[in-house]
C-alpha cells in the first residue's frame, strides 16, 4: 500500500476499512473485496547452475510446491525426481528403485 514496500496487514486492512466507510480513497472501491491474509515466502532456490534441463526442472517445481502450504508431499515427490534424474545422470548404469541405488 506504500511505495516503499514497507505495508502491514494491518495498514492495508485500516487503508480498506476508511475506504469502505466512506473516508479518503483515492478512487478506490473497496465494497466488493474480501480480505484474506497471505504469508510471502521468502525461500530462494538453491539449484546449482549445471543441472540437467530436466533436473533443474524436476528441482524447481520442488522448490515452488516446498513454498506453498499443503504441497508438502508434492514437493517431495518433485525433489525424488530430480535425484532420480541425478543419478541417472551421474551413474547410468545403475538400475532398479531409487533406494537400491543410493545404497550403491
Amino acid at each position: 500500500m506504500d511505495v516503499n514496500g514497507t505495508a502491514t496487514w494491518d495498514g492495508v486492512q485500516q487503508y480498506l476499512g476508511a475506504a469502505m466507510n466512506g473516508g479518503r480513497t483515492n478512487n478506490l472501491s473497496a465494497s466488493a473485496y474480501d480480505l484474506i491474509p497471505f504469508e510471502s515466502s521468502k525461500h530462494t532456490s538453491s539449484a546449482p547452475e549445471h543441472l540437467p534441463e530436466d533436473v533443474l526442472k524436476a528441482f524447481q517445481q520442488g522448490e515452488t510446491n516446498f513454498d506453498l502450504p499443503g504441497h508438502e508431499e508434492a514437493a517431495a515427490t518433485m525433489y525424488r525426481r530430480a535425484l532420480e534424474r541425478s543419478l541417472k545422470y551421474a551413474h547410468p548404469e545403475l538400475g532398479g528403485h531409487l533406494h537400491l541405488r543410493s545404497k550403491r
